[in-house]
C-alpha cells in the first residue's frame, strides 16, 4: 500500500492565491499635481482704467481659466460699499460680468478687483481695473 503524503493547507491557499491573482501588475499612482499655478483672471470690458457716468448699467467682465479646473472666483470693490458674494464654479473656464450701480458715486474712483482659486487651492493673480466715476 502506498503512502499518502498530506498536503498542508499553507499549499493549498498558494495555489488559490495564483489562480486568483490579476494579470496585469497594480502600480502605484499619484495624483497630477497640477502646473502649481493659479487660475489667470483677465478683466475684458472695460478694457482699461477708464471713466464711467455715475448711474447703473456699468458692467465689468472678462473671463477666468485654469486647465487645473477651477475653484471659486473672488470679487472685490475698493471705493464702493457694493459686495459681491464669491462664485463657486464647476469647469475650467468662466466668464464672469459683475454689474456696478454708480449712482451717488460721482468724483469717486472704484477698484474692481478679481481673482481665482483652482481645485488644488492656488490662487491665481489679481486683475483690477479702476473706474473714474463722473
Amino acid at each position: 500500500m502506498k503512502a499518502r503524503r498530506r498536503t498542508s493547507s499553507a499549499w493549498w491557499v498558494g495555489v488559490a492565491l495564483l489562480l486568483t491573482a490579476c494579470s496585469e501588475r497594480e502600480r502605484l499612482t499619484f495624483p497630477d499635481p497640477g502646473d502649481g499655478k493659479g487660475p489667470q483672471t483677465k478683466i475684458e470690458r472695460p478694457s482699461q482704467d477708464t471713466v464711467v457716468r455715475a448711474g447703473p448699467g456699468v458692467i465689468v467682465s472678462g473671463r477666468s481659466i485654469d486647465p487645473d479646473g477651477l475653484d471659486t472666483l473672488y470679487f472685490e470693490l475698493a471705493g464702493s460699499a457694493e459686495t459681491f458674494p464669491p462664485f463657486l464654479a464647476a469647469s475650467d473656464t468662466v466668464h464672469f460680468g459683475i454689474p456696478l450701480d454708480t449712482r451717488g458715486l460721482a468724483g469717486r474712483k472704484i477698484t474692481v478687483l478679481i481673482f481665482g482659486t483652482d481645485k488644488l487651492g492656488n490662487r491665481g493673480d489679481t486683475a483690477y481695473r479702476v473706474l473714474d466715476v463722473r
